[in-house]
């Protein structure tokens, strides 16, 4: 093989792989009142939440400690 066609092979390559930043974050904020929100417990709503709704756990936070709201971040990944 010459290196004109390797070459162009090499491009063509290039050019019909998969795009990872073409990806894109489709994801959905849920909450929960819990009686004491903390790193255990959140986690392991989010990720009983995330299980159900078919997304990936992202992230976790509370609003207030005692009688708080668990906020969840649940995403899926999608390509255009």
């Amino acid at each position: 093989m010459d290196t004109r066609a390797a070459t162009f092979f090499f491009l063509v390559l290039l050019i019909f792989q998969a795009n990872p930043s073409a990806a894109v974050e489709y994801c959905i904020f849920t909450g929960a009142r819990m009686l004491m929100c903390m790193q255990p417990t959140r986690g392991f709503g989010c990720m009983i939440d995330a299980a159900t709704r078919h997304l990936k756990y992202k992230d976790s936070w509370c609003d207030d400690f005692f009688r708080g709201t668990c906020r969840c971040k649940l995403c899926r990944d999608t390509v255009d």
